[in-house]
Parts: C-alpha cells; sequence; structure tokens
C-alpha cells in the first residue's frame, strides 16, 4: 500500500525535476552568444535595476567610487550612479535581488574555483545562473499551483491547468527569455501564497501553514508592491455567507495572527526601508508608484483588446479562464466571485500606470 500511494508522488516529483532540467538547458541555450552588457543580455535595463541591489551589496558596498565607470549606461541604465552625492539608485523593490541571492552566491563561488573573471558581478557566469534562477522558481510556482488545484481538478487537468498557463501566456517568456524581470518571481510566490492558505483553511491548527502564507505574502510585496492585492483573496476564499467573511477578518486581526504577520512584514521590508534612508535620506521613497496617472481615466479596454501589448491578442488562452470566471459567478459556484474581482482589480491597476501596454515584451504582464 505504502509503495502504490508514494508512486503518484514520485512520478510528480521525477516531472518536475526533469522539466527543471530541460528547461535549464533550454534557457541557457536560448541566451548563448548574447553577451554582456547590450540589450540581448540578462542583466540589461529594468532587470539591470532589480539586480543592482545584489553587486551594490556585496562587490561595491554601496560606494560609487567601486562602481566600474559608465556600468549604469553600459547596463541600459535600469539604475544610476550619482558620484557627486556618493548614490546608486534603483527605482525597484529589493525583492528579485532577494530571490536570485542563492544564485548569485553560486555564481561568486563558481567564478572563485574556475577562475574565472566576474566583472562586478555581471560576467557570463552571473549571467548564465540567473537564466537557472528564473526557471527554478518557475518549477517551483508550477509545483505549488499544482498543489493546490488537487483540491478542485482531477490529477489530469491539474497538468493541463500548470502547462497550459507556461506555455500559452506569457510567463514562457519571462521565465526563460527575461528571466531577470519581476514577473516569475511573483509568479512563485503567488503561487505558494493559494497552496499554504488552502492547507490553512482545510485545517488551522496547522499554524506553519500560516506562517508560510505570511512569509509568501511579504515575498510577493517586496518583488512588486501590487502583489499585495492577491493577499485579499484569503479573506473570501471558499466562504459561502457574509458572516463566514466577518469571522475571517476576525481572526486575521486576532493578536495571533495580526502579531507575526505585522513582525513578518516588518522584517522583510525593512531592507528597503534602510535603503531609502541611505540613498535619498527617507524612509519611504515610491518614485515608482508615481507613474500611476490613470486612476479616473483606466485604459482598461486598451489593456485587454488593444494589438499593443493587450492581454487577449498576445495571450488568447485568457479568454478560457474569462469564461470560465463568468460560469462560475452565473452558476454561483463557489469562488468565482472572488476570482473574478480580482481579475478586474488587477486590470485596473494596470490600466492605471502610466504606461498600460507595458512595452518590451511578449503581451500584457
Amino acid at each position: 500500500m505504502r509503495i502504490g500511494k508514494n508512486k503518484p508522488q514520485r512520478r510528480e516529483i521525477l516531472f518536475f525535476l526533469l522539466l527543471f532540467v530541460f528547461l535549464s538547458v533550454l534557457s541557457i541555450k536560448m541566451h548563448h552568444g548574447r553577451g554582456t552588457f547590450n540589450w540581448k543580455s540578462e542583466i540589461y535595463s529594468d532587470k539591470a535595476g532589480y539586480y543592482m541591489y545584489l553587486p551594490a551589496t556585496f562587490f561595491f558596498h554601496f560606494d560609487t567610487k567601486k562602481v566600474p565607470q559608465g556600468l549604469d549606461e553600459k547596463t541600459g541604465y535600469g539604475f544610476s550612479v550619482d558620484r557627486q552625492k556618493n548614490v546608486i539608485s534603483t527605482q525597484y523593490f529589493y525583492g528579485v535581488s532577494l530571490m536570485v541571492a542563492p544564485f548569485f552566491f553560486s555564481a561568486h563561488l563558481y567564478s572563485k574555483i574556475a577562475g574565472r573573471y566576474e566583472q562586478d558581478g555581471f560576467s557570463d557566469t552571473f549571467q548564465k545562473f540567473s537564466d537557472i534562477a528564473a526557471v527554478f522558481y518557475l518549477i517551483l510556482g508550477l509545483f505549488f499551483l499544482k498543489k493546490f488545484l488537487r483540491h478542485y481538478f482531477r490529477e489530469s487537468l491539474q497538468y493541463f491547468i500548470i502547462l497550459s498557463t507556461f506555455l500559452g501566456t506569457n510567463l514562457f517568456y519571462y521565465a526563460m527569455d527575461d528571466g531577470l524581470m519581476s514577473h516569475v518571481y511573483s509568479f512563485f510566490t503567488v503561487a505558494l501564497f493559494l497552496f499554504a492558505m488552502k492547507e490553512f483553511l482545510m485545517d488551522q491548527t496547522r499554524y506553519r501553514y500560516f506562517l508560510l502564507m505570511t512569509i509568501a505574502f511579504a515575498l510577493m510585496f517586496i518583488i512588486r508592491p501590487t502583489n499585495c492585492l492577491v493577499g485579499f483573496i484569503f479573506l473570501f476564499w471558499d466562504v459561502s455567507n457574509r458572516k463566514e467573511i466577518l469571522s475571517r477578518i476576525q481572526q486575521i486581526l486576532s493578536p495571533r495572527y495580526l502579531f507575526p504577520l505585522m513582525a513578518i512584514m516588518f522584517l522583510f521590508i525593512l531592507p528597503q526601508l534602510l535603503y531609502w534612508k541611505m540613498a535619498h535620506g527617507t524612509l519611504i521613497y515610491l518614485k515608482y508608484g508615481e507613474k500611476f496617472i490613470y486612476w479616473n481615466h483606466p485604459k482598461i479596454l486598451e489593456v485587454w483588446f488593444s494589438t499593443l501589448n493587450g492581454l487577449i491578442p498576445w495571450s488568447p488562452l485568457i479568454l478560457l479562464y474569462i469564461i470560465g470566471m463568468i460560469f462560475m459567478v452565473t452558476r454561483k459556484i463557489k469562488n468565482g466571485i472572488p476570482i473574478l474581482v480580482m481579475f478586474l482589480l488587477i486590470s485596473y491597476m494596470a490600466a492605471s500606470y502610466r504606461y498600460w501596454y507595458f512595452g518590451c515584451g511578449h503581451g500584457h504582464r
């Protein structure tokens, strides 16, 4: 009995392990020959802005005198170097750097052992390890998404959903080509959040899943603060009436849950606050937030239907998801309304951004 019971788990682990190896090799092959310090390289423009926390901390020690001349220009101005004020500035949160850090250190160790020139964290070795990092978190995201879906679909549909989500949306692009953008890391943290949330809701004596859910929420926030919208789904998931929603709110506001939530959030946000204080003289520096200029007249139809990176023209599979949401709502299937409301809120957020089309990518992000 035990061997038979473990067979599906072994098959699942083998599937994800083989997928990780295959996609890692494919990603490295896709980037082969692109070189460094050009728009085709892995660490360039926005990606350099997300990544800069690592070399700035461990190579330059936030001292602009140690930064190679013209490094910001050579990496597409994803960050800036102000030598007069001695400030290395990036508008992005440090979450991606935190996620990539184990691979950054692995690249550093490999370079030391192999005697490779590191280029202050921008060598080909660091670029390739960033490829592996993106695939690693993609696989983990798909793994936890499948663990979440098992509560709602049979196994064949679980595999269909995760593979179609990967291959049928621009998740493929942001995992395999633009792996230092924030999106594949956001995908992982959201999948981890959903998994931990469901496990906790099924058995609230398993407090460790609440802590895991909270850590996932903190990670998704410091990767991309707008991700925090996903956290609100906890209040509405699997509820049947308003009384259950009020009970869920009371639960999260009780000291047993609120204090750990606040402590974990503070621990993850603190490094960002300290960086802002060091670089800009203030604990709060939301430069990125100033670009949301369409709150009163969001470009929602453009976000959904425009040929300029519109969601549906570039990822037509999304139509099936939208039809599924509407079907759930009209048939009064549990969780239909929270899913649809979340989709509309995220659409509104994206449509309020100055560059609503989020260019330089394959479809809407």
